[in-house]
């Protein structure tokens, strides 16, 4: 197990979320096609890119869990196992919260039946982050989806008016 991104705390997380879901509902209104492409459900906050990949965050008491699917890069023989491996090491209560919460909107129909399918994770408890993969591969698989989380407040916010091509208005 790794620890990974160690200038990202709980607070911040859940602030860049925040921050993309108010820059995210200003611009549904200007581009409406774009309203699935983030959303809430309670403490879960889900995001895609619209081009394979997709993730959620789900928020628990100081602890959180990020799992990525990255619908480019599905191996059919791995489906059944890769879940337990990307979550190995974790603790208790973050599988307990990857199950209830984040792993429920992961779910893919492989022969005939209903799994989790996730190809990164990286959560976060007691102000450490963690995952079994490298920042770099967590990066890579969700081919950079997740990078205007991990910016600072300024990057953040030119990132957001950037993809959005938000104007003075």
């Amino acid at each position: 197990m790794n620890i990974i991104f160690d200038f990202l705390d709980y607070n911040t997380l859940y602030e860049r979320c925040v921050m993309a879901s108010i820059a995210h509902a200003v611009m549904v209104g200007e581009y409406d096609l774009l309203s699935a492409g983030q959303s809430w459900d309670g403490s879960n906050y889900n995001f895609q890119n619209m081009e394979g990949i997709r993730g959620v965050i789900s928020f628990a008491e100081n602890e959180y869990i990020c799992t990525i699917q990255n619908n480019n890069n599905m191996y059919n023989a791995y489906i059944g196992q890769h879940v337990s491996e990307i979550l190995n090491g974790a603790e208790a209560s973050i599988i307990n919260l990857a199950n209830e919460e984040a792993l429920q909107y992961m779910l893919i129909d492989h022969n005939g039946k209903t799994v989790p399918f996730i190809s990164a994770a990286f959560w976060g408890s007691g102000g450490v982050n963690y995952s079994v993969q490298s920042e770099e591969q967590v990066i890579k698989i969700s081919e950079d989806t997740i990078m205007p989380f991990l910016y600072n407040e300024n990057d953040a916010k030119m990132y957001w008016k950037d993809y959005y091509e938000m104007t003075e208005e």
